[in-house]
């Protein structure tokens, strides 16, 4: 099971959370007692996905896991690329633009105008 739809809502909040050893550290000082139960509840589950995070980030780890909004942004940008992957639209792509590359139009994130040099499944691809 993956906690980081949970992780993403801690980083959220402010709070900064890390794997010291087999235990979690927790930054905040105060933590809500559904939050606290929460993490408690996925202690696992959130100590495999921070485990999974800092071998993608590599030596930006440190930097990342130092401020939950780059936490959050980070597990975001993740979670995109992960739903990509499987060929699944995100639920951000909104807009539809033209790609260059494979001559169709494709779900995409917002952007000006109506076409792209090559669009996210020909870059990945």
């Amino acid at each position: 099971m993956s906690a980081l739809p949970l992780l993403s809502e801690i980083a959220g909040r402010g709070v900064r959370i890390r794997v010291d050893g087999i235990h979690l550290a927790v930054f905040q000082e105060k933590l809500t007692d559904s939050l606290i139960t929460k993490i408690q509840d996925n202690k696992p589950a959130l100590i495999a996905d921070l485990e999974k995070l800092r071998g993608i980030a590599g030596t930006d780890w440190q930097e990342i896991v130092s401020h939950p909004e780059q936490l959050r942004a980070f597990i975001h940008s993740f979670v995109t690329t992960e739903a990509r992957k499987r060929g699944e639209i995100p639920a951000h792509y909104t807009a539809a633009v033209h790609c260059q590359t494979c001559n169709q139009d494709v779900p995409h994130f917002p952007v000006d105008g109506d076409t792209v040099g090559a669009c996210i499944w020909c870059m990945n691809g």
